[in-house]
């Protein structure tokens, strides 16, 4: 039986597929696609429609064999085992992302979006999934490949346990504070509270590993 993070990985490169061949008959073979907004809600970055269809699906593809390497080694399997909740959030939240920022850029190419209208739902997706992971961090035991991991916090439970805290409760944080940005019809500052709220969870993070004395 499949675990539900590889299922979900399954399921999200289908439907970026499904959602590709869906597009595909109608966007024009010529046209320049957004690909990637700036912090001000504007493209900066176009591609052609070949890439536009099959880039993310097939990141999302080398991701997952990436993901089935990792769980079948010892190290993977341990952790996958010791810390399911961070596991799944941390997999198949970064995919949940991905397949909404694929979904944006088709609906954006089939029906143009002006500002933040076309990345809105994708920050939105973000929020979620950075809730969901900073619910599951503070469960999570020292291992090689979710949570915070520096020579501090690896060698030192305690340690561990302090720094994952303090990043699960920032990364709620900043989740419901971007969702309120959004709500209140402020998108412009919900992107910029998304990314303040990541440096300083992962910088403060860091740095109580760093002067937390181990226990």
């Amino acid at each position: 039986m499949k675990h539900p993070t590889e299922t979900s990985a399954v399921v999200g490169i289908k439907a970026a597929g499904l959602g590709s061949i869906l597009a595909y008959g109608q966007i024009d073979p010529g046209a320049r696609i957004a690909m990637h907004w700036n912090i001000h809600g504007e493209p900066d970055r176009y591609a052609g429609r070949l890439e536009a269809l099959l880039l993310l699906p097939g990141l999302m593809l080398l991701i997952t064999l990436l993901l089935l390497a990792i769980s079948r080694s010892k190290a993977g399997h341990r952790t996958r085992e010791e810390n399911p909740a961070a596991w799944l959030a941390g997999w198949s939240g970064g995919f949940l992302v991905l397949l909404s920022v694929h979904l944006a850029i088709l609906w954006n190419a089939i029906s143009p979006q002006d500002g933040f209208a076309g990345v809105s739902p994708v920050i939105a997706v973000a929020s979620l999934v950075l809730i969901w992971i900073g619910n599951a961090l503070p469960k999570t035991r020292p291992n090689p490949f979710v949570g915070v991991r520096t020579a501090a916090t690896l060698a030192d439970r305690g340690v561990w346990g302090t720094s994952n805290r303090f990043a699960g409760w920032t990364f709620v944080l900043t989740g419901l504070a971007t969702l309120a940005m959004l709500a209140s019809g402020r998108p412009e500052f919900a992107i910029q509270v998304l990314v303040a709220g990541l440096l300083v969870s992962a910088l403060v993070s860091i740095l109580i590993g760093r002067f937390t004395r181990p226990r």
